[in-house]
C-alpha cells in the first residue's frame, strides 16, 4: 500500500512545476513520501524511493518528447536511440 502511496506522491511532483505551477503540490508530495518512508527498513525505503522516482520521472519526463518532437520537429526515431 505504501508503494502505491510513494508512486502517487512522485506523480504529484511534476504538477508543481511549469506549466501547471501548483507549487503546494511539491510540499504535499514530499510529505506523502516521508509518510511512506516512516518505519521502513533500508531495503524497503530503497524500493519506495524507486517508486517515488518512477512516478516523478514517469510523468515528468514527457516534456522531452514535447520539446523535441513537437516544438523542434525532430523525427521520433532519433528520440528512441
Amino acid at each position: 500500500m505504501k508503494l502505491l502511496l510513494a508512486l502517487f506522491a512522485g506523480a504529484l511532483l511534476p504538477f508543481a512545476f511549469a506549466p501547471m505551477e501548483y507549487f503546494p503540490l511539491a510540499v504535499i508530495s514530499l510529505l506523502l513520501f516521508i509518510f511512506a518512508l516512516e518505519t521502513a527498513t533500508p531495503k524497503t525505503a530503497l524500493r519506495r524511493g524507486f517508486f517515488y522516482g518512477l512516478g516523478a520521472f514517469g510523468i515528468g519526463a514527457s516534456w522531452i518528447y514535447i520539446s523535441a518532437y513537437i516544438l523542434m520537429v525532430i523525427p521520433i526515431y532519433f528520440l528512441l536511440d
